[in-house]
C-alpha cells in the first residue's frame, strides 16, 4: 500500500505519484460489535462496490494487545485489498473523554499511532465528534499530538467533526491536514454550521444558533474550500440511507433517506470541490437490522459510480474548480432543483450535476476552444448517453433525458474539443454551429 499524502495544489489527497486518491468512504463505526469472520465478505463488498475507504471506531483504552487483534486483521484484510482505513479512537463528547485527563489521552493516541505507524493505508480521524465544544480542546489536541507524535510514519489526519461543523469552523484549521464536515442526517439541514464556538452553554442537542447564518451543504464545503492555506475538503458523515433504526431521535427525520437523497448530496459536495464523500447506510454504521442485506443498499452501489466518474478524468482531476457561474438560468437553492457545476482550470472539460433532470441555461464561455461535446451520464447506473455537440463561446439550453422529476438526477459532461482527447468522453469531434441561436442539446 502507498501512503497518502496532500496533492500539489492542496486540493486533494494523493498518491506518492501525485495522482489523485478519490475518497469514496463508508461508514463501519461500530466494528467492536461485529464478529471479524464478517469483515472478508464486508470489505470483497464494499471494493466491489467502488468503495476506497472504511471509517471505523478503533476504541479500547486497555492497551493489551490481544484486545487490538481485531483491529489489526481489519486493517491487514483491507490492505490486502488496496483499501484504506480512516481511524477514530473514540468519541469526543464528554461523556468518553471526562474520564480521561490530557495525558492520559495523549498517551492513548501515542501507544495507537506507534502500533500502526507501518501501516501506509491508515488515515487518522482521531476522534469522533471530535469538535464537540464541550470537551476542553486540549483533550482534543493531546489527541492529536499523540497521534502524530506515535505514528512517526507521518501519516494524514483530520478531525472527525460534530454534526453541523467542520474542522475549519471550529478552529481546528493549523491542526489538521484536511478539512473535514459532519452536514447532518437531516434531508436538508436548515442551518450550516449549527454552532462554531458558542457564547453560553446550553442543553444538548440545541446548540446556539451560528452567526454565519443558512449555508446548504455546497456552500459549507465551498467555506472551508476557500480558506488558506488551501487544504482538502470533504463530508464525512452526511444522510444515512436507511430507516436510521441505530438512533431515531438523531436520525430518523422525515423518515430514511432513500438512494436519491445520499445520491445527491454526494454530487452537490463533490462538484462543490470537496476531494470525495463518505457514504453510510443503517445496518452496517450500526448494529441494527440486516446486515448483509443493507450492504446491498442501492446508494452504495451508486457511490462506486460517482468514485468511477471522476477517476475517468485521471489527473485532470486536480484540475477542478467549482464554477456556479456557468449556470445562467435554472438555478436553485432547494435541495430537491439545486444545480452544482463545476469545470478544469484551463477549461477543458466541465460537470454539471442537475438534481431534478429540468432543462438548464449553461455559459460555456468559461470552456476553451470553439466547440465541445456532450454526455448525460446516469448517476444510478453509470451508463452514458452521447448529447452531441455544442457551441463554446456562448450560453446553450440542455435538456436531461426524461421528465422534470425528483430523483431523475443527471450529471452533464462537456468537454473541449480543443482540448487533447479525456478519457471521459468517448470522442471530441468538432463541429460549427449556428451562434445566433440557443440550441437544445440532449
Amino acid at each position: 500500500m502507498e501512503k497518502l499524502r496532500i496533492s500539489d495544489n492542496g486540493r486533494f489527497l494523493a498518491y506518492p505519484s501525485g495522482a489523485p486518491f478519490i475518497w469514496i468512504g463508508d461508514t463501519f463505526w461500530l466494528i467492536r460489535y461485529r464478529p471479524p469472520e464478517v469483515f472478508d465478505s464486508y470489505l470483497d463488498t464494499r471494493r466491489t462496490q467502488g468503495f476506497t475507504i472504511i471509517q471505523t471506531l478503533f476504541m479500547d483504552h486497555s492497551h493489551d494487545p490481544a484486545k487490538w487483534h481485531a483491529y489489526d486483521a481489519f486493517v491487514a484484510k483491507a490492505a490486502e485489498r488496496g483499501m484504506y482505513v480512516a481511524v477514530v479512537l473514540d468519541w469526543g463528547d464528554p461523556r468518553k473523554t471526562d474520564p480521561w485527563t490530557a495525558e492520559q489521552l495523549y498517551r492513548h493516541a501515542f501507544w495507537v499511532g506507534r502500533r500502526y505507524r507501518d501501516a501506509d493505508n491508515i488515515v487518522w480521524l482521531t476522534l469522533g465528534e471530535g469538535t464537540d465544544w464541550r470537551t476542553p480542546r486540549e483533550k482534543i489536541l493531546a489527541a492529536v499530538r499523540g497521534l502524530r507524535d506515535g505514528d512517526t510514519g507521518k501519516k494524514l489526519l483530520s478531525l472527525h467533526t460534530i454534526f453541523g461543523t467542520s474542522t475549519g469552523i471550529t478552529g481546528f484549521t493549523e491542526h489538521v491536514d484536511f478539512h473535514t464536515w459532519q452536514t447532518n442526517h437531516w434531508e436538508a439541514p436548515d442551518c450550516l454550521p449549527l454552532y462554531a464556538m458558542p457564547k453560553g452553554k446550553q442543553p444538548w442537542p440545541y446548540p446556539p444558533p451560528c452567526e454565519h447564518g443558512n449555508w446548504r451543504v455546497w456552500e459549507a464545503i465551498a467555506a472551508d474550500r476557500a480558506r488558506e492555506p488551501a487544504k482538502p475538503v470533504l463530508d464525512t458523515e452526511a444522510w444515512y440511507e436507511g430507516d436510521g433504526t441505530g438512533n431515531r431521535r438523531l436520525f430518523q427525520c422525515n423518515g430514511g433517506a432513500l438512494p436519491y437523497h445520499v445520491r445527491r448530496r454526494a454530487y452537490f459536495t463533490v462538484l462543490a470541490g470537496a476531494c470525495g464523500h463518505t457514504y453510510g447506510a443503517a445496518g452496517v454504521w450500526d448494529v441494527k437490522g440486516d446486515f448483509e442485506q443493507n450492504l446491498r443498499m442501492e446508494g452504495a452501489a451508486q457511490m462506486g459510480h460517482l468514485g468511477k466518474l471522476l477517476e475517468s478524468l485521471g489527473s485532470d482531476l486536480l484540475q477542478l474548480t467549482p464554477e456556479q457561474a456557468m449556470v445562467a438560468e435554472g438555478q436553485s437553492d432547494d435541495y430537491d432543483e439545486h444545480v452544482q457545476a463545476c469545470r478544469a482550470a484551463d477549461g477543458g472539460w466541465a460537470l454539471v450535476y442537475i438534481a431534478n433532470g429540468k432543462r438548464v441555461v449553461l455559459d460555456c464561455t468559461c470552456l476553451a476552444g470553439r466547440a465541445g461535446m456532450a454526455q448525460w451520464f446516469d448517476p444510478r447506473t453509470g451508463t452514458r448517453l452521447d448529447a452531441g455537440s455544442f457551441p463554446t463561446g456562448r450560453a446553450v439550453a440542455f435538456k436531461p433525458p426524461g421528465e422534470p422529476a425528483v430523483g431523475n438526477d443527471w450529471v452533464l459532461l462537456l468537454a473541449s474539443a480543443r482540448q487533447p482527447k479525456s478519457a471521459a468522453f468517448d470522442d471530441d469531434r468538432a463541429i460549427e454551429l449556428d451562434s445566433k441561436r440557443l440550441p437544445d442539446v440532449g
